[in-house]
């Protein structure tokens, strides 16, 4: 389950989008959501911004990274990676 506001970036399809009663609306998200994974995988992503964040995410995994703020997982803001159980600046 995905942490409000996160995203994984990785070989799974997207979701198939849930029932909404709207078939114009779904169609249309999962065409959008398709076509961001393509490009994803194709290494078409040029960017990506990341929300600074005040605070640890509530569960942290291998892999994750995140931009904190200044003093939540170092003196510094910056990128970090979480690996084996700790924070790390990249």
């Amino acid at each position: 389950m995905a942490l409000p506001g996160s995203a994984r970036a990785g070989s799974d399809a997207p979701a198939p989008v849930p029932q909404t009663g709207n078939a114009e609306l779904e169609a249309y998200i999962g065409k959008e959501l398709q076509s961001l994974w393509a490009k994803q995988q194709l290494g078409q992503v040029q960017m990506l911004q990341l929300e600074p964040l005040n605070q640890f995410p509530p569960r942290n995994v291998d892999g994750m990274i995140a931009f904190f703020v200044a003093g939540v997982a170092g003196p510094q803001a910056g990128l970090y990676e979480f690996k084996g159980g700790v924070w790390s600046k990249l």
